[in-house]
């Protein structure tokens, strides 16, 4: 019988989250993988890692993308982990009959409805959702997309990576509500729950500088 998937499992547990930014990969430098709980990923990022050695990695977050990717196209590389996703993960969890597969939701209600917000990225939507399951996250390996949004030489070791127009994608999100988000929601309401890797801060402070944020 497959394992059912307890969000409390992540309840004060020390979480490094890591984004696939080419531009922000150092921050893996600066840290021990084994200082923490879970090594949290997001999408397609251990396809960069198939013909070498696979970092450590417990839990993917996958989008609906990356879900219907890996629906059709299976991959061993995403058994025996923990498989987060945005989207349906019935068909998901029979693809993979060894990893434990659930859907994730971030409350976000109130902010969105106040601050006008789009849909969350998914780095974010990561990220408040794995503090909101209380955890104490360090997040990095993103730069807020500050390279832009179609650039594919951002990504590292041949990532999957499909750019999306980008008049379809500023329909969908927005990031300076996402930032805004982060600055002004999660960083007050999970204070000393929520530290940016060295590199990661950099970006996050001159993307707040760029959409003037303060």
């Amino acid at each position: 019988m497959k394992k059912k998937f307890k969000r409390d499992i992540f309840a004060n547990k020390k979480i490094l989250l890591m984004g696939p930014a080419q531009t922000a990969k150092s921050d893996e430098d600066d840290i021990n993988l084994d200082d923490f709980d879970y090594v949290v990923r997001c999408n397609l990022i251990l396809n960069c890692f198939a013909n070498n050695e696979i970092p450590r990695t417990d839990v993917i977050f996958v989008n609906q993308r990356a879900t219907r990717v890996l629906i059709s196209d299976y991959s061993e590389t995403y058994e025996n982990k923990i498989i987060l996703t945005k989207a349906s993960s019935r068909k998901l969890g029979s693809r993979y009959p060894k990893s434990i597969v659930s859907i994730t939701r971030v409350r976000i209600k109130e902010f969105k409805k106040i601050h006008k917000m789009k849909n969350l990225y998914m780095g974010t939507h990561t990220l408040a959702w794995l503090l909101q399951s209380g955890a104490n996250v360090t997040y990095g390996g993103t730069d807020f997309y500050w390279t832009g949004f179609s650039d594919a030489t951002n990504y590292p070791d041949k990532y999957d990576f499909v750019p999306t127009k980008s008049g379809n994608e500023s329909g969908k999100h927005k990031m300076s509500g996402d930032l805004r988000f982060i600055k002004n929601y999660l960083m007050t309401e999970y204070q000393g729950k929520l530290h940016l890797l060295p590199k990661t801060q950099y970006y996050f402070e001159k993307s707040l500088e760029k959409y003037g944020i303060v």
